[in-house]
C-alpha cells in the first residue's frame, strides 16, 4: 500500500513538472501601460465576471474590504509622485483594496504588494493612502470587471472601476508643471537640442518664460550652424515676452535662414514667420 502511494505521488509530481499544457484563470489578467505628462502608470489585475450572480451587496458585502479584481492583489504603480484627494502618494508599487458600499467606496492603496487576496493581518501603518469617492450607478451591466485609467490630460487622469452596475471613479493629480521641472534639470545635457526641446516644453505652457528664452539663446549659441527652426521658436517666446522688436529681428533672420535650406520645414518656417511679423507689427 505505501509503495502504491509513493508511485502515484511520483507520478502526481512528474506530471507537475513536466507538463506543458496549461490551466487557463477563471479571472483573466489585465495588464496596462499609460503615461500621463511624464509620469509612468502600471496597472496589473486579475478580471471576474459576473456570471449571472449578485455581485456588490452579494458576492462581495458591503463594509468588508475587498482585493478589488481575483486571484492576487489588483497592482498600480507610479514612476513619479501624485496626488489624490489632496494628499501625496509617492512614487511606487500599491496594492489597491476597496470597502465598497452602495452610495460610496473607501479606496486604499496599500504599500505591502505580496498578498494574495486580502491580508490576513490587516495593518493600517501600511496604508499609504486612503480616500472616500461617490458611486455611481450604471443602466446597464458590465459583465467583466473592468479598471481603467480614463480622462486623461497633461497633468490628470482617473482611475476608473466599474463591475455590475458600479462606477466609481478616482481623480488624480499628476503635478505635470513639477514633473517637467525636475526631469528637465536632471535630464538636460546641456547640448543644442535638449535646450531647444526643453525651451519648447516651457513656452507652449506659458511656464517660466524668462528660462525658455535663456535655454533658446543657449541652444543658438551652441550650434556650429544657425538654425532657422531655433530663431522660429525664439521669435515666439520673445512675442509671448511682449519684446516684438526682438521677436521681429528673430523672425526675419528665421526666413533669411530658411531661404538657405531645401528642407521640407522651411516654407513652413518661412509662412509661420511671415504671419507672425504682420501680427507683431501690430502688437508693436
Amino acid at each position: 500500500m505505501k509503495k502504491l502511494f509513493l508511485i502515484i505521488l511520483v507520478s502526481t509530481i512528474s506530471l507537475s513538472i513536466f507538463s506543458q499544457v496549461k490551466r487557463p484563470n477563471k479571472s483573466f489578467l489585465q495588464k496596462i501601460e499609460q503615461r500621463v505628462g511624464l509620469t509612468d502608470v502600471n496597472l496589473e489585475y486579475f478580471r471576474p465576471s459576473i456570471k449571472g450572480r449578485i455581485i456588490f451587496g452579494g458576492l462581495e458585502k458591503y463594509g468588508k474590504i475587498w482585493r478589488t479584481g481575483a486571484n492576487r492583489n489588483t497592482l498600480i504603480t507610479f514612476s513619479k509622485e501624485v496626488e489624490i484627494d489632496g494628499k501625496k502618494l509617492a512614487a511606487g508599487s500599491y496594492s489597491i483594496y476597496t470597502i465598497p458600499n452602495k452610495k460610496s467606496w473607501v479606496i486604499y492603496f496599500y504599500t505591502d504588494t505580496e498578498n494574495w487576496g486580502v491580508p490576513k493581518n490587516w495593518d493600517s501603518e501600511k496604508i499609504a493612502l486612503q480616500t472616500t469617492v461617490p458611486t455611481i450607478e450604471l443602466n446597464r451591466d458590465v459583465e467583466t470587471l473592468t479598471i481603467n485609467i480614463d480622462n486623461i490630460k497633461e497633468s490628470s487622469a482617473n482611475l476608473v472601476i466599474m463591475w455590475e452596475r458600479t462606477y466609481v471613479t478616482i481623480p488624480i493629480e499628476f503635478n505635470f508643471l513639477d514633473v517637467l521641472e525636475k526631469t528637465t534639470k536632471a535630464e538636460l545635457n546641456r547640448n543644442a537640442d535638449d535646450f531647444h526641446i526643453a525651451a519648447v516644453n516651457y513656452y507652449e505652457r506659458d511656464y517660466n518664460l524668462v528660462q525658455a528664452k535663456i535655454w533658446m539663446e543657449h541652444a543658438i549659441y551652441l550650434r556650429e550652424k544657425p538654425d532657422f527652426w531655433d530663431y522660429r521658436e525664439y521669435s515666439v517666446i520673445l512675442s509671448k515676452l511682449k519684446e516684438y522688436d526682438e521677436a521681429i529681428k528673430a523672425a526675419k533672420y528665421c526666413i533669411e535662414l530658411s531661404n538657405q535650406e531645401k528642407s521640407a520645414q522651411r516654407d513652413v518656417a518661412i509662412k509661420l514667420s511671415k504671419e507672425s511679423i504682420k501680427e507683431w507689427e501690430n502688437e508693436k
